[in-house]
């Protein structure tokens, strides 16, 4: 019995210097600085891309389960989640997330200064128009597959990312006048509560489903173009949510102990968001891509911050298990590289999730394109499920190369 009753006494020891050990470790790992970039709004961004592109080719071939295809109305299926997550993306990464836009106004609220503001937004969405014009003009030309349900008549995606971007610049002096410490999210707010009323209980919802005469008609060109049109605001405010939730992400965030504060006040306020879409969901209305109403809205949010909850859970494995390795993250992946302390430079070293971030825009322009070009040289829906994996693989492993290609020349376009 002595001997035993010796080497559990020396195993309680050795755990405790053990368990001692770890707790010190862990205690200096937090410490550690983390990079400004945020690696993981990096990652984020790169796999809502990786999954659009993959969903708007695949859902063209049999093989893709109908019931992860758009609704028409009401519900939720895994393509309703694309331009939402592309909002709240672009979003959380803008000038006005970075501490911009509206920090020029408040500075000097003057209208030279606000047309200055509007003027450089109008110049940096210029492009998405042209690019939706080209898409309207090939659609249109081509006889190419549309719902007109989805956005209208002629509008499109690159039409309502250019809205969203232009009429949030446009409301900066509102943003710059609020005396809230969360001007965004007041705004976002608002916007949001007078649209839901608008189609609750002002008649919006009829008029997006039926149209001015109650028959489905587009005689107009405003009507002609409804949803896309009106459920702008909604992706308005879902953008404007967006950047609030961007500025908290770059606000004082410098080591992993921030980092993981940050991930525990996110994950508490993603039960409250998953919370209130059920709500509003039961309660209000059903949650409609089609109109970006306030459920939707609520969902999109409580989707994007789960998903941020899991990025930045990741980053926080590898940074704590690259601490007690002894091994420097940076080595790693150029995504945990600081850019910002490094003179704005990357090691030629590819990482797909670098490159896909670098040219978000661009290599979801080239998937549009190709997936074109794959349905007007194949018949889609007659394809088997071997040829639809197939096409896939080409097709996925040309936009990663693109992306490579472009990462390793340190060429960026921006769109």
């Amino acid at each position: 019995m002595l001997p035993l009753a010796a080497g559990l006494i020396l195993a309680a020891v050795c755990s405790h210097h053990l368990l001692s050990q770890l707790q010190s470790r862990f205690a200096q790992a937090l410490q550690c600085s983390y990079p400004r970039r945020i690696p993981f709004l990096s990652a984020q961004r790169t796999f809502l891309t990786l999954l659009t592109v993959v969903a708007i080719l695949a859902v063209d071939f049999p093989a893709f389960p109908r019931r992860l295809a758009k609704v028409e109305t009401y519900g939720v299926g895994l393509m309703d989640v694309g331009v939402g997550l592309f909002v709240y993306a672009h979003g959380v990464t803008s000038l006005e997330a970075r501490g911009g836009g509206s920090s020029v106004l408040k500075v000097r609220l003057n209208l030279a200064a606000y047309l200055a503001l509007v003027g450089k937004t109008a110049r940096g969405v210029f492009p998405l128009l042209v690019l939706g014009l080209l898409r309207l003009l090939v659609v249109k030309g081509s006889g190419y597959q549309e719902h007109i349900s989805e956005y209208g008549l002629h509008w499109n995606f690159f039409f309502s990312i250019a809205s969203v971007r232009l009429l949030s610049s446009v409301l900066q002096p509102l943003v710059a006048m609020l005396p809230s410490r969360c001007p965004y999210g007041l705004l976002a707010t608002t916007l949001l509560l007078a649209y839901q009323g608008v189609l609750s209980w002002g008649g919006g919802e009829e008029y997006l489903i039926y149209g001015p005469h109650g028959d489905g008609s587009r005689p107009t060109l405003f009507s002609a173009n409804r949803e896309g049109i009106l459920s702008s605001l909604g992706y308005l405010s879902l953008y404007l949510f967006s950047v609030e939730i961007g500025r908290w992400f770059f606000g004082q965030r410098n080591t992993l102990r921030s980092l993981a504060m940050h991930l525990t006040q996110l994950s508490l306020a993603d039960v409250v968001l998953w919370t209130a879409t059920s709500l509003a969901h039961s309660h209000v209305h059903p949650v409609s891509r089609r109109f970006a109403n306030g459920p939707f809205v609520l969902w999109m949010l409580s989707l994007s911050t789960l998903m941020s909850v899991f990025f930045i859970l990741g980053d926080l494995i590898v940074f704590l298990l690259a601490f007690l390795l002894g091994t420097p993250p940076s080595s790693l992946t150029p995504l945990y590289q600081d850019e910002a302390r490094d003179g704005g430079k990357h090691q030629p070293m590819l990482c797909v999730v670098s490159a896909i971030n670098s040219n978000q825009m661009a290599i979801f322009l080239l998937a549009n394109v190709l997936t074109g070009a794959v349905n007007f040289s194949m018949n889609t829906l007659e394809a088997s499920s071997l040829t639809c994996v197939a096409v896939l693989c080409v097709y996925m492993t040309s936009l990663c190369a693109a992306a490579g290609f472009l990462y390793q020349l340190n060429l960026k376009i921006k769109l």
